[in-house]
């Protein structure tokens, strides 16, 4: 009866293990990074982010075309925009800082969605 015990305790523990393993997924893999974009950067940028956005029609100087920008910039040169703001990389003030209000791993799957507008 004891050799049986410690099966079904071993048998728990695993299930309870590969539960919790599919609640810890990381967070990076867990970001959506087509959703938060759309959440945060569509009004400026469009939805192919062109520049073309609804409240980007009325910002000078104009949204950047972001096809340009992931043809053009590394990865990290992105993600210093979006989290620091365009007054902290000499472009526009008017490009919103996000590094209080995203995570980083949230920005790096927006940074993941914008360059495949370079492709």
């Amino acid at each position: 009866m004891r050799s049986q015990s410690g099966f079904y305790k071993g048998t728990i523990i695993m299930a309870g293990a590969l539960t919790m393993s599919t609640w810890c997924v990381p967070a990076a893999w867990a970001a959506d990074g087509k959703a938060l974009f759309e959440s945060n950067c569509v009004s400026c940028h469009g939805a192919t982010g062109k520049g073309d956005g609804a409240a980007g029609q009325f910002l000078n100087p104009k949204p950047a075309d972001l096809s340009q920008v992931a043809a053009a910039r590394s990865e990290a040169d992105i993600t210093k925009v979006i989290k620091d703001g365009g007054a902290a990389v000499g472009k526009s003030p008017l490009m919103t800082a996000f590094g209080s209000t995203l995570t980083d791993e949230d920005i790096k799957a927006i940074v993941s969605h914008i360059r495949k507008f370079g492709k």
